[in-house]
C-alpha cells in the first residue's frame, strides 16, 4: 500500500458540521482501504417515486454516508450510526403494542431518537444501484460485481443479536475501524453472488460509474446573451425541470407537455447528450430547421445526430438513393416525404438506440410510424415526446404516441413576468413563473400607418436598444408574419450599418441582425424581440403565430402594429 490512499469525494477535508462518527469512519476507510478504491461521503439523490395511491410521481430524496468502490470487490453501501445505539421492539401495553424505537446517545448521556438503520442503508442502497443500472448499464437486471450494504456503529461494540431485516455479518463496530479494509472486504464477500472470484471493476467501467454519480451540471447556453441587471435572476433550470430530467432517467419512454419558456428543448437536449455520451445511437428530431441548426452547434458527440424531420428525410433518401424531388405543394412536405422517409429505411439499416422528438405538436400523424421506425428496438428502445399543445403552427398535438409516463412542465423559466403574463393572457390562461422571476418591462404596442413609419420605428428602436441600451445583434430579433421580401423591411439592406438577413448562422455570428418569421424563429429566443408588420390574424398568422413571436423575447418586447383597431384589439387581449 502507498502513501497516496483512495480517492475521496468530494473533499477529503471534512468540514466542522460533519459528525465525530462519520469522521472516525472515514479515516478508518482511507487508512484500511487501497490506493485505487473511490470513497464518496454524503452523497445526495433525488429520485422519482410513484405515489401510494399509484397515480403519477413524486421526488423522493435521501443521502448515502459512504458508497465505497473497490475495484477488486464491488460496491459497498454503508450507513453510519454514532453514540451508544439501541434498537426497542414494539412491546404490549394494555393490549396494544408500541412501535418500534431506535435511539442514540451521545457521550453527554443525552438520548436522542433516531431513523431506521436498516431501513436507510437499504433504500439508499437500492437508489443507488438502479441509478447505475439506469446510466451505465442499461437493459442489465444486476450490477455486475459484487454490491451490497452494511451499517456501521463506531461508538460501541455489537453483541450477538442483530435487529430485524439485518444480518450479524454486514454490522459493524468500533473493532472493525482498525482494519476496516478486511471489515469491508467482509460485508462484500457476504453480498457476493457468486462461488467464484469477484469480477473486478475495469478503470474505464470505474470511471463511467464516477461520471455517472457525478454528472457534469452544465444547461444547455442559451443563444443570446445575459442583459445583466435581469439575467442574474432569470434562473435556467428549475427544481421542476430537475424532477423530469431524473423521471427521464427512470423510464424508456417518456412525454413532457410544456408553456413556451417551459424548458422543453433544454431538457431534451441534455438527456440527448447523456444518452450518446453512455454510448447509445442517439437521434434528437425537431420541426424548425433553424432549431436543428442552432442545435448542432451545440453537439460535440458523434453518438447524437440532431436533425428536423424533412433533413432527415432527405438526408436517408440520398443515401438510400430514393429519389427525393421536393414540389411546392404541401403535400410533398406533409406526406410524400414520409413515404420517401419509409421507402429509404426499407433499404438502410440505419436505427437509434434512442429518439428525442421536440416539437413533436408540429409532427403529422403520420410520420410516427417513421420514427418509431427509426428505433432499433421499439419496444426496449428510448423515446422521449416533448410538445407545448398551444403552439401548434403546423400540426396538432392530438395525434402523439400514446405513452403512459406523462409529466406537465408548468413554470416558465425564460421569459419576464411582463412578458410572460402577455402571453398567457394571448392564450388566455393563467400565468405562471417562477418566484424570483424578473419583473421587467410592459411590451409596448406602436401604431405604424405605413411601411415608411414601420421602417423609422425600427430605426429608432434599434437605435435606442443597441445605442443606449448596448445591446448587440445577436441579442436582437426581428419578427413577422411574412417572409423578409414581402415585409416592410423588403427593400432594407442594413439597419445601423449592420446587414439585414434571415440567416441564423451570420446571426449567431455577430454578423447581421436577424429577420424571420414567427414561425421560423419558433424553438428559438432572443433578449429582445420587435414584432412588426402585424394587422388581423388570418391563416398565415394566427392567434398562436403571435403567442409563438411574443414568447421569443425573454426581456424586451416591441410590437409595431398596421392600425389603431388592431392595436386597440391587442392591448386588451395583452391587457396593455
Amino acid at each position: 500500500m502507498t502513501d497516496r490512499g483512495p480517492t475521496v469525494l468530494p473533499d477529503p477535508s471534512l468540514g466542522t458540521d460533519v459528525p465525530s462518527s462519520e469522521r472516525d469512519v472515514l479515516n478508518a476507510l482511507r487508512q484500511g482501504l487501497d490506493p485505487d478504491c473511490l470513497i464518496i461521503h454524503s452523497y445526495p439523490w433525488v429520485r422519482p417515486e410513484r405515489n401510494q395511491d399509484g397515480r403519477g410521481v413524486h421526488a423522493a430524496e435521501g443521502e448515502i454516508d459512504f458508497l465505497v468502490l473497490d475495484p477488486a470487490r464491488g460496491l459497498l453501501v454503508l450507513e453510519v450510526k454514532g453514540g451508544t445505539v439501541r434498537y426497542s421492539p414494539p412491546n404490549p401495553v394494555e393490549g396494544l403494542f408500541t412501535r418500534e424505537i431506535w435511539t442514540s446517545t451521545d457521550w453527554y448521556g443525552r438520548v436522542h431518537q433516531i431513523k431506521d438503520p436498516v431501513k436507510q442503508v437499504k433504500n439508499n442502497f437500492h437508489k443507488v444501484k438502479n441509478m447505475l443500472l439506469e446510466r451505465v448499464y442499461p437493459g442489465a437486471k444486476v450490477l455486475p460485481f459484487p454490491h451490497g450494504y452494511g451499517i456501521v456503529f463506531p461508538g460501541c461494540r455489537l453483541s450477538a443479536s442483530s435487529p430485524p431485516g439485518a444480518d450479524h455479518d454486514i454490522l459493524l463496530d468500533s473493532r472493525a475501524l482498525d482494519c476496516m479494509g478486511d471489515a469491508v472486504n467482509g460485508v462484500l464477500e457476504y453480498w457476493n453472488r457468486s462461488s467464484r472470484s469477484p469480477r473486478p471493476i475495469s478503470r474505464p467501467e470505474l470511471d463511467k460509474i464516477r461520471a455517472a454519480l457525478y454528472t457534469e451540471f452544465c444547461p444547455t447556453p442559451v443563444l443570446s446573451r445575459r442583459i445583466d441587471s435581469q439575467e442574474e435572476i432569470l434562473v435556467r433550470l428549475t427544481r421542476t425541470q430537475q424532477l423530469v430530467a431524473q423521471g427521464l432517467w427512470a423510464h424508456r419512454k417518456y412525454r413532457a407537455s410544456g408553456t413556451a419558456g417551459s424548458g422543453k428543448t433544454l431538457i431534451a437536449m441534455k438527456r440527448a447528450m447523456e444518452l450518446a455520451s453512455l454510448g447509445h445511437r442517439t437521434l434528437f428530431l425537431c420541426y424548425n430547421k433553424h432549431l436543428a441548426f442552432w442545435l448542432q452547434q451545440q453537439n460535440r458527440n458523434q453518438n447524437l445526430t440532431i436533425r428536423n424531420f424533412h433533413s432527415l428525410c432527405r438526408e436517408l433518401c440520398g443515401e438510400a438513393r430514393v429519389p427525393f424531388n421536393p414540389s411546392k405543394d404541401q403535400e410533398f412536405w406533409d406526406q410524400d416525404a414520409c413515404d420517401l422517409l419509409d421507402e429509404a429505411l426499407d433499404i438502410l439499416p440505419t436505427r437509434y438506440d434512442a429518439i428525442l422528438v421536440d416539437e413533436a405538436q408540429d409532427f403529422r400523424s403520420m410520420w410516427w410510424y417513421s420514427v418509431t421506425n427509426l428505433l432499433a428496438s421499439p419496444e426496449e428502445g428510448y423515446l422521449y415526446i416533448f410538445y407545448d399543445p398551444d403552439q401548434p403552427l403546423y400540426a396538432t398535438a392530438d395525434y402523439l404516441p400514446d405513452i403512459q409516463n406523462f409529466y406537465p412542465l408548468q413554470i416558465n423559466c425564460r421569459n419576464t413576468q411582463a412578458i410572460n403574463e402577455t402571453c398567457s393572457r394571448i392564450l388566455e390562461k393563467p400565468a405562471v413563473h417562477q418566484e424570483d422571476a424578473a419583473p421587467g418591462r410592459p411590451p409596448e404596442i406602436i401604431v405604424c400607418h405605413s411601411p415608411g413609419a414601420m421602417r423609422q420605428n425600427v430605426k429608432k428602436i434599434l437605435g435606442s436598444w443597441m445605442h443606449a441600451g448596448d445591446l448587440r445583434s445577436q441579442q436582437i430579433a426581428i419578427l413577422g408574419p411574412y417572409v423578409l421580401d414581402k415585409s416592410s423591411l423588403a427593400d432594407v439592406k442594413e439597419l445601423r450599418s449592420i446587414p439585414l438577413s434571415p440567416e441564423i448562422r451570420s446571426w449567431m455570428d455577430g454578423q447581421s441582425l436577424l429577420y424571420a418569421t414567427a414561425r421560423g424563429f419558433k424553438g428559438l429566443e432572443a433578449d429582445a424581440v420587435l414584432m412588426i408588420d402585424v394587422g388581423g390574424f388570418s391563416a398565415s398568422f394566427t392567434r398562436n403565430d403571435l403567442y409563438v413571436a411574443c414568447s421569443r423575447a425573454k426581456h424586451e418586447l416591441v410590437v409595431l402594429v398596421r392600425d389603431e383597431q388592431t392595436a386597440e384589439r391587442l392591448r386588451v387581449e395583452t391587457g396593455r
